[in-house]
C-alpha cells in the first residue's frame, strides 16, 4: 500500500514529512536495514531509526568525521578522514578494534565474506582480516587513482594513467591489468563487464573476460550519474536526461525526461527510480527537484520541490537520496528529511 501511495498521481496522496534537525552539518548518510547512519562535522556516528526519525544510537571515538559506514554481522565499521577504520559493536555502541595502516584519510569501504576492503589518499587498497582485525595484504599500483568498486567476488580499482586493476576480494591477488585509452573518472562494474562514462556523453562497456568494447551513445554531455541495478543500466547527464541500458547487451531501452539541470543522484529499488537534479555550479538552479519514475514504462510518477523543505531559509544541496519501500530519504545542511507514504495521511477535507 505504501508504495501504490508513493507511485499514486492523483496529486491527492502526499507524503508525510518528517524533519530530523541535527546539531552539526551533514557528511554522511546511509539507509541500513531500516535504520539511518548520519555522519556528521562533529566527528559522531549517529543512527536513527528510519521510521520514527528517533536517535537511538550514537558512536564516538573517530577525532574527524566518518567517510563511509557499513554494517556486516551486527558489526559497525567506519573510515574516517582520521586515517583510521572502526569496527563497533552495534549493540553495545563500544569501539571493538581500530585499525591503523592507512597513511592518509580512509575514503571507502567493502566486504566480500570476513575480509574487509579500504582505500584511502595514501593512494593504497588494503585488505583486513574481520575476525582478527590484522592487515592482510597492501594493494598499491603505480599512480593508483583512489577509488574501487566490488562486484561478483572482484575489486576493479583505476590508476591516473589510465589502467584497469582486477584484484581477487578473497586473496588480493591480481588477475588482470587492462590497458585503457582515456581517462576514467568514474566507472561500475556489473554482469561481467565494466561501464566508463567519457567526457561527451559516450559510455564504455568493456567485457572483463574478453576485452570486447561496446559504445553506448545516447547522451550529448557528460554523465555525472551511474547506477547498474536489477539487469540494467541508468545514467544521468548533463543535458537533463536519464538513460536506462540493458547490462548485457549495451542495448539503450529508454530515455526518462523532465528534469531541467544536470542529474546528481540516482538510487533505483524495485519499479522505483528516484533522481535529483540542480546546476553543481551555479548557485542557482532552476530544478533541485526529486523526481519518482516507473523503470518499466518510463514515465515520472511524482516531483517534488526541495525549496519547501528548509526551514531557515538555507537553499538546499542534496548530498544524498536514499529509497525505501513507501519511503524517498534526503540529506542536506543540518537536516534530513524523510517521505512517508507508509501511514496515510490525514484527509485534507476533514
Amino acid at each position: 500500500m505504501a508504495d501504490a501511495r508513493m507511485r499514486s498521481q492523483s496529486g491527492k496522496i502526499e507524503p508525510n514529512i518528517t524533519e530530523i534537525k541535527l546539531t552539526s552539518w551533514l557528511t554522511y548518510l546511509k539507509l541500513i536495514e531500516g535504520y539511518l547512519f548520519v555522519g556528521t562535522f562533529d566527528n559522531l556516528i549517529r543512527i536513527f531509526d528510519g521510521n520514527t526519525g528517533k536517535e537511538i544510537k550514537s558512536f564516538k571515538g573517530h577525532i574527524l568525521h566518518a567517510t563511509d559506514i557499513i554494517m556486516s554481522d551486527r558489526n559497525l565499521f567506519s573510515s574516517s578522514l582520521d586515517k583510521t577504520i572502526r569496527i563497533w559493536d552495534f549493540e553495545k555502541e563500544e569501539t571493538i578494534e581500530v585499525l591503523r595502516g592507512h597513511a592518509d584519510s580512509v575514503t571507502k569501504l567493502g566486504i566480500f565474506n570476513e575480509i574487509l576492503i579500504s582505500t584511502s589518499w595514501d593512494m593504497t587498497l588494503r585488505l583486513w582480516d574481520i575476525k582478527t582485525g590484522n592487515e592482510l595484504k597492501v594493494l598499491a599500483p603505480p599512480n593508483y587513482s583512489p577509488n574501487f568498486c566490488l562486484s561478483e567476488g572482484k575489486i576493479f580499482s583505476i590508476t591516473e594513467d589510465h589502467k584497469l586493476y582486477i584484484w581477487d576480494a578473497r586473496t588480493g591477488d591480481k588477475i588482470r591489468v587492462i590497458e585503457y585509452l582515456e581517462p576514467i573518472e568514474r566507472f561500475i562494474s556489473t554482469r561481467g563487464k565494466i561501464f566508463i562514462p567519457l567526457k561527451g556523453g559516450v559510455i564504455h562497456m568493456l567485457d572483463i573476460e574478453t576485452s570486447e568494447l561496446k559504445k553506448l551513445e545516447g547522451h550529448t554531455k557528460s554523465v555525472t550519474a551511474l547506477v547498474g541495478a536489477q539487469g540494467k543500466i541508468f545514467s544521468g547527464s548533463e543535458d537533463h536526461t536519464i538513460q536506462v541500458w540493458d547490462a548485457l547487451s549495451g542495448r539503450k531501452l529508454m530515455t526518462l525526461e523532465g528534469h531541467c539541470d544536470l542529474i546528481t543522484h540516482i538510487e533505483v529499488l524495485d519499479k522505483n527510480l528516484i533522481s535529483y537534479s540542480r546546476d553543481s555550479i551555479s548557485r542557482f538552479s532552476e530544478d533541485r527537484t526529486i523526481r519518482l519514475w516507473d523503470i518499466e514504462t518510463g514515465k515520472q510518477l511524482r516531483k517534488f520541490e526541495t525549496s519547501t523543505l528548509s526551514t531557515d531559509n538555507i537553499r538546499l544541496n542534496l548530498l544524498n537520496i536514499q529509497l525505501e519501500k513507501g519511503k524517498i530519504i534526503t540529506g542536506s545542511n543540518s537536516s534530513i528529511f524523510i517521505f512517508d507514504f507508509n501511514q496515510k495521511p490525514k484527509n485534507p477535507m476533514t
